[in-house]
Order: C-alpha cells, then structure tokens, then sequence
C-alpha cells in the first residue's frame, strides 16, 4: 500500500465532529448479545472507539473498559461525553498491548494503513469481536443476466488504498480476510 498513513490521524480530527454527530443507532445491543453475551467483571479493550459510544455501552453491561483511539479530537469528545470511561489517545500505528478478556474492533481495522503492531493479548478464553467494511460496497460491477441482475465484486484479492468521503474524508486500507487472519497469528501485513 502506497502510504504509512502519516496524516490519518490529522483526517480523523478534521472529522471527529462529523463522526461524532452521527446519529446512536442502537444495532449494537443485539450485536453484544449476539458476539459476546456477559460482559460482567470482563477487561474490555475498544480498538478505535471513536467517540466512545460503544465503549460506554460496554460498560454500562459491567465491562472494566479500556476506549483507545488515534484521534485527539475523538478522545476528547469521548471524554465529556462519557467521563467514567477510560480513554487514551494513541497512535495505533506504533502499536497497542495488554491483556484483555476481550477485544472488540468495530470498523476500525479497515482504516488502519498497518496491523502487525496491534498485539493486544487475550486471555485464556479470550473474545475478539471485530468487524469490517465489506469490498463489495466498493469494487463492484452490477451486471444484468436476465434475471434480475447480480453484483459482480472485482479485485478483491488485491490489497488497495481507497479514499472514502464520509465523515468529511479518509483512508480506507482494504485487505483479503486472509490478511487478517495473518495478522492475528502474528504474521507481518507489510
């Protein structure tokens, strides 16, 4: 991939009131349930909190939270918005440690131009939850075969470098899931 995402950080400030205005569609009481169930007493670290919406939900299920995002502006706004939240700014390019019972990426991982530096390690019966944005809502072709039509998804093995324009702009860093299975054993992205 062509950059090392040196002024992602700089974007994601530039947009942190625009993310963080985005309305609380409550989809993630039932994605908890669903992918994590009891949250209790759990250490839970949120990779790309954002404006820290997910992360104080987390916790008001009884999660000990650790909310961690690269953008300054994020943090800050998480930070009056939930204050019983623990927050730190980090640049997740440098990377990220810890122990954890789970680890939960939610949209994050996509836009993070490396990943062999996040070695957060999960305890023994430990839970990542992540989740990414799909090529298809991208790379696509729509097609017609008579019956309907179909979406014909291209390039999807090659690892890109898009630009999105949500939230007033940023990179978008896609990879095969394969990729990420890679980098959850260790194995270098880059």
């Amino acid at each position: 991939m062509s950059t090392d995402g040196a002024d992602d950080l700089v974007l994601w400030d530039r947009a942190a009131a625009s993310y963080a205005a985005t309305p609380d569609v409550d989809w993630f009481g039932l994605f908890l349930d669903r992918h994590l169930a009891d949250v209790t007493g759990r250490r839970v670290l949120d990779l790309g909190c954002g404006d820290g919406r997910f992360a104080s939900r987390l916790q008001r299920r009884g999660a000990t939270v650790v909310a961690v995002d690269g953008s300054a502006r994020l943090i800050d706004i998480g930070r009056r918005r939930y204050p019983d939240v623990e927050f730190h700014q980090r640049d997740l390019r440098a990377g990220i440690d810890g122990r954890y019972d789970v680890v939960v990426a939610l949209m994050v991982l996509m836009d993070l131009p490396v990943l062999d530096r996040l070695r957060p390690q999960l305890e023994p019966g430990g839970v990542l939850v992540a989740t990414i944005l799909h090529p298809a809502f991208f790379n696509q072709r729509t097609g017609d075969d008579g019956d309907g039509g179909y979406r014909q998804v291209r390039g999807y093995l090659d690892e890109e470098e898009w630009w999105i324009e949500s939230f007033g702009g940023h990179r978008h860093y896609h990879r095969p899931l394969g990729r990420y299975a890679e980098a959850k054993r260790g194995e270098p992205l880059d």
